[in-house]
């Protein structure tokens, strides 16, 4: 072999060891040219179609960190109707699965928010939080999670996990949600946004 041709096979060797493995896509059933993009690296494995196959499940449980906000859903006493949602740290979204076609932002509703809201908040904070005195406690965290499901809901993609347990100690600091999250997403623009967590 050459010296030239050495190179060249030395440097094909370089790329192909260096090419990331490409991600699996899955077709959607409910509309033509739309798939599930999930990564080589995600946390969480395909395990198919449900309800009529509008909405994908996948199994494994994983760390979801990212930025947090819990807030009342209607009428909603100190422990019960509120909602937990959670937008992904940048290098944790890249790895998990997510839609070829509709792009909005990645918030996903956390199942069995009042346990998460019992761990990370107190007695205190919920109250203000059911009078309506505090719009909404927003934050870092990390739980465990499981049951990754993902649907269309008003041509936007929605994301849910369900909570096992709590990873890390929450930190509730004021939190800015500047992406488009889709329709089903909860109100971010509010008060909280300036709200001092030592009045908490």
């Amino acid at each position: 072999m050459s010296t030239l041709a050495r190179i060249a096979a030395i440097s094909l060797s370089v790329l192909t060891l260096g090419a990331a493995p490409a991600p699996t896509l899955i077709s959607y059933p409910k509309a033509k040219g739309e798939f599930l993009i999930v990564p080589d690296t995600s946390p969480v494995r395909f395990q198919g179609w449900r309800e009529h196959g509008s909405t994908a499940h996948f199994g494994g449980r994983f760390v979801l960190s990212g930025t947090f906000i819990l807030q009342c859903s209607g009428l909603c006493n100190e422990d019960d109707n509120v909602e937990l949602y959670i937008v992904p740290d940048r290098a944790l979204l890249a790895r998990l699965p997510h839609w070829k076609l509709h792009k909005n932002d990645m918030m996903i509703a956390v199942m069995r928010p009042s346990q998460v809201a019992k761990k990370i908040t107190t007695s205190i904070q919920r109250t203000r939080l059911a009078s309506g005195k505090l719009p909404d406690i927003r934050g870092r965290i990390s739980i465990v999670a499981e049951d990754f499901t993902t649907q269309m809901i008003c041509d936007s993609a929605d994301y849910y996990v369900r909570f096992i347990a709590v990873s890390k100690p929450a930190k509730i600091v004021p939190v800015r949600f500047s992406g488009n999250y889709g329709c089903g997403a909860p109100e971010t623009e509010s008060a909280a946004l300036t709200f001092d967590s030592h009045r908490l």
